[in-house]
């Protein structure tokens, strides 16, 4: 019988062969006598510690003998929405777009793609502002809009990606 444990892990540098799953408290345990087994509940751009014990029926002291532990991290993911989006006429032809980072990028970075609509034509123009690295998930980030039509409502909404993928966007 396989018994697996893991639990995601904020520390990757910690000494991983002093470190044992059962010390934190939302480890998670498996039980299986399949070799394969999916692990699910993870998280996206998460690391995670690991420890695998192997037991037969002729164990009889009942303790589990954990083989090597390792550490590995779950692939990027979509980010949460931008936040706090809000949008300011500069001039006759140009409006300023600041938003909030997402609360949770899942990813290393995290680009952004703007897009406005005439709300009278239903015409969609679409701008898009890469950002490569962002010091902090809380730092208002902003674009300006240019070739806007004076005197015209427009609907504005903003779409963050993980970083090198166009698969995983906030929506």
């Amino acid at each position: 019988k396989y018994t697996i444990h893991y639990t995601d892990v904020k520390n990757i540098n910690a000494n991983i062969d002093s470190m044992k799953c059962t010390d934190h408290e939302d480890c998670l345990m498996i039980e299986t006598y399949d070799e394969l087994e999916l692990l699910d509940k993870l998280k996206s751009f998460t690391n995670y510690f690991i420890q695998i014990a192997l037991s037969s029926v002729y164990d009889t002291n009942g303790t589990l003998n954990f083989g090597r532990s390792s550490i590995f991290r779950t692939m990027p993911g979509a980010p949460s929405k931008p936040r706090d989006i809000s949008a300011q006429a500069l001039s006759y032809n140009e409006t300023r777009v600041t938003w909030l980072a997402p609360e949770t990028f899942n990813s290393p970075n995290v680009s952004y793609e703007i897009h406005w609509e005439n709300v009278a034509e239903h015409f969609k123009n679409k701008q898009t502002m890469l950002i490569s690295e962002v010091d902090s998930q809380h730092e208002e980030q902003k674009s300006t809009i240019i070739r806007v039509a004076p005197s015209q409502s427009y609907t504005i909404w903003v779409r963050a990606y993980s970083s090198g993928s166009s698969l995983f966007h906030s929506g």
